[in-house]
C-alpha cells in the first residue's frame, strides 16, 4: 500500500520487529496516554484516546530503525511501520472508549484490546502480502508458468485468458481490493491438438456468466451467443510462442453476462455475408 509491492519475503520480519515494538514500546505508552487522558480530562474523551495513541506512532518505529543502526523515519520501510502504528493508535483509543462506554465490567480493556488488535495486524499482514499493485503480478504469483492474454479491465476487475503447458487454454479474473489485486480461481481445458477451428469446436465456461473458445481468422468472422455479438481477442503473444504452439491464425472470443448462461446458441457468422458458417447449443 505504501511501497505500491507486496510484502513478500518482508513478512516474518514485519511480524516479529512490529510484534515485538508493539508490545514492547506501543502497548505500554497506549495504557500510559489513556491513564493521562482519564485524569486530565473528562470530556472528548472519544476523539483524546484514538488521538493520543496515535500520536507517538514514530516512537516504536524509531526504536526498530535504530535496532539497525538509523534515525531516519523517512524510508519507505520506516512509513510502513509509521502507517501500522497510526492504524494500531487509532484502534486501540476508539475500542478502548467503546468498551468504557459499554461498560464491559468483567472484560479486562486492555486484554480486549491486544486481542483485537492482533486480529487486525494478521488480517492486515496477510491481505497486504496475497495483494500486488498489478494484475498480472497476481496471476504470476501463484502460476508463473502461464502465457497471459489480457481481455479488458474495467474499475476492480481484470479478465484475462492464458495458454498453460503449450495445450490448454483457460482464463481468470482478477479483483482489485484495499491493498491491491488479488487473483481469482484459475480454470482451463485442452486446446484441440489439430488445431480445428475452422467451425466452432466447443466452448469452455468460467464461473456462471462467461464463456469462451477459440476460432479461426476472427478479424473475417463474429460470434453470437444468444444474438448477442462475443468479443473476439487477438492473441498477443511472442511470435516464437505462438509458431511453437502452433497458434497462427487463432483468436479468442467470449462473452460475458450479468447473469448465468445456461442456455441458448452460439452462432459462428461471415462478417462481410452475414452467412452462417456454424452452430451449437449451449
Amino acid at each position: 500500500m505504501i511501497w505500491n509491492e507486496t510484502l513478500g519475503g518482508d513478512l516474518s520480519f514485519v511480524l516479529i520487529y512490529g510484534g515485538i515494538a508493539f508490545f514492547i514500546i506501543g502497548f505500554p505508552i497506549y495504557l500510559g496516554i489513556i491513564s493521562f487522558v482519564d485524569k486530565k480530562s473528562h470530556k472528548y474523551k472519544g476523539m483524546l484516546y484514538p488521538l493520543g495513541c496515535m500520536l507517538i506512532f514514530f516512537i516504536p518505529t524509531l526504536f526498530i530503525t535504530l535496532r539497525f543502526g538509523s534515525l531516519d523515519l523517512f524510508t519507505p520501510e520506516s512509513m510502513l511501520f509509521h502507517s501500522f502504528f497510526l492504524t494500531s493508535g487509532l484502534i486501540f483509543g476508539i475500542c478502548h472508549w467503546v468498551l468504557k462506554k459499554a461498560s464491559f465490567a468483567k472484560i479486562p480493556v486492555s486484554l480486549f484490546m491486544m486481542i483485537v488488535i492482533i486480529v487486525f495486524v494478521i488480517w492486515f499482514l496477510y491481505e497486504k502480502s496475497t495483494s500486488y499493485s498489478q494484475p498480472q503480478e497476481a496471476l504470476s504469483a501463484i502460476e508463473n508458468d502461464l502465457w497471459l492474454i489480457p481481455a479488458s479491465e474495467q474499475f476492480d476487475e481484470a479478465l484475462f485468458f492464458f495458454i498453460k503447458d503449450q495445450n490448454n487454454l483457460g482464463a481468470t479474473i482478477v479483483h482489485e481490493g484495499l491493498f491491491g489485486w488479488k487473483a481469482g480461481n484459475l480454470t482451463w481445458s485442452s486446446i484441440d491438438t489439430k488445431r480445428n477451428y475452422e467451425k466452432l469446436n466447443g466452448y469452455q465456461k468460467h464461473d456462471e456468466n462467461l464463456i469462451y473458445g477459440i476460432i479461426k481468422d476472427g478479424t473475417n468472422r463474429q460470434i453470437k451467443v444468444n444474438e448477442n455479438d462475443a468479443h473476439i481477442v487477438h492473441l498477443l503473444l511472442p511470435s516464437n510462442v505462438i509458431e511453437d504452439y502452433q497458434l497462427e491464425d487463432l483468436y479468442i472470443w467470449y462473452f460475458e453476462s450479468d447473469s448465468a448462461i445456461e442456455e441458448g446458441k452460439i452462432k459462428l457468422i461471415n462478417k462481410q455475408t452475414q452467412e452462417l458458417l456454424d452452430s451449437i447449443n449451449l
